[in-house]
């Protein structure tokens, strides 16, 4: 059983307009261990003003949409994940809201 979390980082900025809704995605691969699964999903973002979709978990992928925002804010996104081994991981992101 793991003490700490363990994390992941987006490896691109992602950006969205405003006004739509999309689905991303966040892979916890690199730190799982072989057979083992994530489940119990969440999403938060920093500062407030994006409206996060309920997280859902496709093998080792956590999928959450996201609408609203402001531009040109960016937002900072944590994926947060409980192992079948006992471990939390934590994934962290950037979004940038742009109005093109």
């Amino acid at each position: 059983m793991h003490n700490e979390p363990s994390s992941v980082t987006a490896p691109q900025m992602l950006v969205k307009q405003p006004g739509e809704t999309r689905q991303f995605s966040m892979d916890f691969s690199s730190l799982l261990a072989t057979s083992e699964t994530i489940s119990s999903p969440s999403v938060s973002s920093s500062p407030s003003g994006l409206t996060l979709g309920v997280a859902s978990v496709s093998g080792s992928k956590v999928l959450f949409d996201i609408s609203s925002g402001t531009h040109p804010v960016k937002y900072r996104l944590e994926v947060t994940v409980t192992t079948s081994g006992g471990a939390v991981l934590v994934g962290d992101g950037i979004l940038r809201v742009q109005d093109k």
